[in-house]
């Protein structure tokens, strides 16, 4: 409830109780008063009419007493009046008898709501004689001879107590309205200063300090000096608002240099990966190319083990390729899961065969448990690098004991975990380990440690596939790392359906055009193609090309990166110069940047990223051949 209404209640409630009570008061007192002065003139008026009827009754005067009794029916209230002999016959009546009150012969009064009657006898009694000569003679008693009957109405009285009433209601109105009056003026001179005094605190509490303006000091009590405190709260308040915003716009402004610093470092950094990812890339793709060339030629030669070792080197620095390249990849949201059915235990399986040999050579034990036979719904793909990169780093950070590889069922999903007994990951470190090159462990950055990006690639992925990847972890007793995969409710013939074997043994043949700037990577892809069994021409740019081109090829091998000009390019030239042929392109590249992955995405055709695999090569350069029916078996 409202101070002022509390106010107004406290004001009025008493007043009016007052009001009613003295008005009752008075009320009941003056209607009881005229109800007696009523019966007074009632029994006055009846010993009157005996006093006159007493002679016309013994006498017998019949018009005296009619006259009598219309003078006295005449009177203010009289509503009948009766003389009857003591056996109820009438002498005389006048006025209107009421049949509303029965009375019998009786003195004294009888009530209802409209009359009072008003019943008396005349009484004979008989004069004392003094006789000396009857001594002795006994006298009669007073006998009643007739009896009067008055009636008279209470309606008037009624009507003064209706009129009292209304009149008190009015007296009562016009108080109770000069007491409203009242109180709101002494209301409104006590509590407006409190009433603004709340505003005030509400605008403060809803945080407008300046509250449009200063109180004003209109109390003359105690009042007073708390509007002086409420003004000088808001204004320490606004000054302290007005720093606070000082404060927060220099933070504000500090933030956002250290944000543009951080971003402009950040790009610095990526495009210093790319060039240098894509400058690497070039001799390492082409070393990759004469590597794989040199095995069938060098079989059963004592150069072969060094070739081994070699190879190795290749693959490790390779990988480390591979893992710059996704990170940019995921970076620039060119990334796109391809949905389908994977065969949970074929997919272990294939793992745990993978991991064997390495886990041998460390002399730890590599485990799978994996009593489900059901299908999950993933990119096979990407679930798979995900496995390889959590079993891969359980195998590097586990000296003894072992690893497991599980799956179980968990509701709806399939919940993938890789156990290690590894050295374990302390718990603030449970988040640092997903970022980019976070390393625990190995602070003198040893490159068979990797390069602290395989779980940075693992939360990306997860995140982008919509699964749930969580850490367990114990320092010194090990971790687990838990995947949950839905389910996936295919029917089976689709289950069945699996990607092509990446080790197609077929013997290709058709003419191929490999298009690159770098006159040794060219050359190391055109000894592995060549030796593959197919026909090659190798050009430097879109003009070589064209130039050295009798009939468009089978296949375009080209590089993205050329000199003034670019893989695409190229593909567009050979389209526009030879508008009817059926060939397939293959963009190769070493660029990482967000930009130029983004490009080749949108192109549409099969991208390589240096260092080229053979075996992934061999696969899609056989696919689009018999795809333009150029490749045959041996």
């Amino acid at each position: 409830m409202k101070i002022r209404t509390r106010a107004y209640l406290l004001g009025l409630l008493p007043a009016l109780l007052v009001a009613i009570i003295l008005g009752a008061y008075l009320i009941i007192n003056r209607i009881n008063d005229l109800d007696a002065s009523l019966k007074e003139r009632g029994n006055e008026l009846t010993r009157y009419l005996v006093q006159g009827a007493e002679y016309a009754v013994v006498t017998g005067d019949q018009e005296s007493l009619n006259r009598l009794l219309a003078w006295t029916v005449k009177e203010q209230d009289v509503v009948h009046v009766g003389v009857y002999r003591p056996n109820g016959k009438t002498f005389a009546e006048a006025g209107n008898k009421s049949e509303d009150l029965r009375v019998t012969f009786q003195g004294g009064i009888l009530e209802s709501k409209k009359l009072l009657v008003f019943s008396m006898p005349i009484v004979l009694t008989p004069l004392a004689i003094v006789d000396p000569f009857q001594q002795g003679q006994a006298l009669s008693s007073p006998r009643t001879i007739a009896w009067v009957k008055l009636s008279i109405s209470r309606e008037g009285n009624t009507l003064i107590a209706r009129n009292m009433l209304l009149t008190t209601l009015g007296i009562i109105t016009l108080g109770l309205l000069f007491a409203v009056i009242l109180v709101r003026k002494l209301a409104l001179i006590g509590i407006r200063p409190l009433m603004e005094m709340i505003a005030a605190v509400r605008e403060i509490a809803a945080g407008n300090f300046r509250m449009g303006k200063q109180l004003p000091l209109t109390a003359r009590s105690e009042l007073r000096d708390l509007q002086q405190g409420i003004n000088t709260m808001s204004a320490a308040l606004i000054s302290y608002q007005e720093d606070m915003q000082q404060r927060v716009d220099s933070a504000t402004a500090d933030l956002t240099l250290q944000k543009e610093t951080a971003e402009k470092a950040n790009q610095a950094k990526s495009h210093f990966l790319a060039a240098a990812s894509h400058d690497l890339r070039q001799p390492m793709h082409a070393l990759t190319m004469y590597v794989e060339s040199l095995k069938s030629q060098l079989q059963n030669h004592q150069a072969a083990a060094t070739l081994g070792k070699v190879e190795a080197a290749v693959s490790a620095m390779e990988s480390m390729f591979n893992a710059i390249l996704d990170v940019s990849k995921l970076e620039a949201g060119v990334v796109t899961p391809d949905i389908s059915s994977v065969s949970v235990s074929s997919l272990l399986n294939g793992l745990h065969e993978a991991f064997q040999q390495d886990a041998v050579a460390k002399g730890i034990e590599l485990r799978l448990h994996c009593t489900v036979d059901a299908w999950v719904s993933s990119d096979p793909m990407l679930l798979t690098r995900i496995l390889r990169n959590l079993i891969c780093n359980a195998l590097r950070y586990t000296k003894q004991g072992g690893v497991l590889i599980a799956a179980r069922r968990r509701g709806e999903d399939i919940r993938f975990e890789v156990w290690d007994t590894g050295l374990g990951i302390p718990p603030e470190h449970i988040k640092d380990i997903f970022q980019e090159f976070f390393q625990l462990s190995n602070p003198q950055r040893d490159r068979s440690q990797g390069l602290g990006l395989g779980l940075a690639i693992v939360d990306r992925l997860t995140r982008l596939m919509g699964h749930t990847l969580t850490v367990r972890s114990l320092p010194g007793r090990g971790s687990v790392f838990s995947l949950d995969v839905p389910i996936s409710h295919v029917d089976a013939m689709a289950k069945r359906e699996q990607a092509e074997s990446l080790g197609d043994l077929t013997r290709l043949q058709g003419l191929v055009a490999v298009v690159d700037d770098d006159a040794m990577v060219a050359d190391s892809l055109a000894n592995l193609l060549e030796g593959w069994g197919v026909q090659v021409i190798m050009a430097a740019g879109k003009s070589d090309l064209l130039a050295k081109l009798a009939s468009a090829p089978a296949l375009l091998i080209t590089d993205y990166r050329l000199k003034g000009e670019d893989g695409l390019q190229v593909a567009d030239a050979l389209r526009e110069a030879y508008p009817e042929a059926r060939f397939q392109v293959i963009v190769i590249t070493g660029d990482t940047s967000g930009a130029g992955v983004l490009e080749l995405d949108a192109s549409g055709y099969p991208i390589l990223h240096k260092p080229v695999r053979p075996a992934s090569l061999r696969t899609l350069v056989s696919r689009l051949l018999r795809s333009t029916g150029s490749a045959s078996k041996v």
